[in-house]
C-alpha cells in the first residue's frame, strides 16, 4: 500500500477506490491512472462499475511504484487502456515502449501466454478511445469514425523476416517509435518521414530549451 492509500484510509476509514465508490464516482466516466495497490474488493468495484484504468508501465517501473494487477483486472472484465504518465517519470513518451512493457512485465507472474499482443494493441487504441468517451469516433478504423492512423514501416532489420509474426506481435514486440513513417489525424497528414508538418520544428526545439531554463531559474538551479 502506498502513502496516498494510507492517508485516505486514515482520514476516511476506507481505501481509495472504496471511498470513491461511496461518493458515487465509480462509473464508466471515471479514469484512474496506475491502479497498482488494489485489493480484491477494489478490483471488483472497478470491473463492475466499468471504470477506466490507465496502465502506465514505464512510469511505474521508473518510480519503483510497483506493477498493476492488469491480467486479473482484464479477467474480471475491467476496462484497461495504456498511458505514459508525464515526461519526468517516463522520458520518451513512446506508446510502442508502453505496449512492449505491458506485454512483458506481467508474464513472470501470470505465465508466458498472459497479455497477448492483440489485447495490448487494443488497450493502446480502442481502450484509450473508450477511456476518453470517444469510442464512437476514434480508436479503430471503421466507417463513420475519424480517419486517425499511423503508418508503420516494417522494413528495418529488427522487423525481419517480415512475415514471421502476426501484425500484432510486430507492433508490440518489434516496432519502435522511429518506425512510424506518417501520422494522420482526422484525415489530415500531420507527420511524414519523421518531420512535423503543422508545427515549426526548430521553433519548438528552441521553445523547449527556453522553457527548461525558465523552470531552472525559478527553482534556483543553475
Amino acid at each position: 500500500m502506498c502513502s496516498s492509500d494510507l492517508l485516505v484510509e486514515k482520514e476516511r476509514g476506507m481505501r481509495n477506490v472504496i471511498y470513491l465508490d461511496s461518493l458515487g464516482l465509480c462509473n464508466d466516466r471515471l479514469v484512474l491512472a496506475h491502479c497498482i495497490h488494489l485489493n480484491n474488493e477494489e478490483m471488483r468495484i472497478l470491473a463492475e462499475r466499468q471504470c477506466n484504468i490507465v496502465h502506465c508501465p514505464s512510469a511505474n517501473l521508473k518510480l519503483g511504484s510497483g506493477i498493476a494487477p492488469i491480467p486479473p483486472l482484464l479477467n474480471m472484465g475491467a476496462r484497461v487502456s495504456l498511458g505514459a504518465d508525464g515526461a519526468p517519470c517516463n522520458n520518451n513518451l513512446s506508446m510502442f515502449m508502453e505496449m512492449r512493457l505491458a506485454a512483458l512485465i506481467h508474464k513472470p507472474f501470470h505465465g508466458p501466454s498472459t497479455m497477448p499482443a492483440q489485447t495490448v494493441v487494443e488497450m493502446a487504441t480502442r481502450g484509450g478511445a473508450r477511456a476518453m468517451g470517444l469510442e464512437h469516433e476514434i480508436g479503430s478504423l471503421e466507417e463513420g469514425k475519424k480517419a486517425d492512423m499511423v503508418l508503420v514501416s516494417i522494413d528495418g532489420w529488427h522487423t525481419r523476416p517480415q512475415n514471421a509474426a502476426s501484425v500484432y506481435s510486430q507492433l508490440v514486440y518489434q516496432a519502435q517509435t522511429s518506425d512510424v513513417s506518417a501520422t494522420i489525424v482526422d484525415g489530415h497528414l500531420l507527420m511524414k518521414d519523421g518531420h512535423l508538418l503543422s508545427i515549426d520544428e526548430e521553433k519548438l526545439k528552441s521553445a523547449t530549451e527556453a522553457s527548461l531554463q525558465r523552470v531552472c531559474q525559478r527553482a534556483g538551479l543553475r
